[in-house]
């Protein structure tokens, strides 16, 4: 999902690894350049790089959306799910004011299988963006 079309000073969200783990660093800010292990440099509003080593995984985003995402940042690192998956929420744009949820909550299957189910919700109009076994 790297964005080819990234040019400098583009509004991006990046993440460490590509699977969008929010346990691992992410981040929301400006493309500077790519260093020499094929990374994304990510940079804030001064200049200054928040990851030494590039990210891997970028896009480029609406300040509205990597606004959303840094309110957010919060319950995104404490929902065990992908970064990715709330970006693609988001430009989902279910309504104006989304407000990202994941409610999570496991079963059984009748062959007595556990499962973990996890909904990515909008809060504020109740739609269902996705669904994950």
């Amino acid at each position: 999902m790297n964005d080819l079309k990234i040019k400098k000073g583009d509004f991006v969200i990046a993440t460490k690894y590509s699977d969008g783990d929010p346990n691992d660093h992410f981040a929301v800010g400006y493309f500077q350049d790519m260093n020499s292990n094929n990374r994304f440099n990510i940079v804030d509003e001064n200049g200054k790089l928040f990851r030494g080593n590039g990210f891997r995984k970028a896009k480029k985003v609406s300040k509205i959306l990597g606004n959303k995402i840094i309110e957010n940042i919060k319950s995104i690192e404490q929902s065990n799910t992908s970064v990715w998956k709330f970006v693609n929420a988001y430009e989902k744009n279910c309504c104006l004011n989304a407000i990202i949820k994941v409610y999570t909550t496991e079963y059984v299957d009748h062959d007595g299988d556990y499962f973990e189910l996890k909904i990515i919700y909008c809060d504020n109009c109740r739609t269902r963006i996705e669904t994950e076994v």
